[in-house]
């Protein structure tokens, strides 16, 4: 396996174990970036997404 396909063999398990992050943090980043909850996003960072 290519190590750019690492992740994806892993992801189950890095979701699992991985902690959340706070709830303040994301009302902060809804606060500073003036979003509305109903606001699409895209995500183009790496991992599984649980930060958007």
């Amino acid at each position: 396996m290519e190590n750019k396909e690492t992740f994806n063999s892993i992801a189950n398990e890095y979701e699992k174990y991985r902690p959340t992050y706070p709830n303040e943090m994301y009302n902060d980043i809804f606060d500073y970036s003036n979003l509305n909850r109903e606001d699409k996003i895209l995500e183009i960072g790496c991992g599984t997404g649980q930060a958007t």
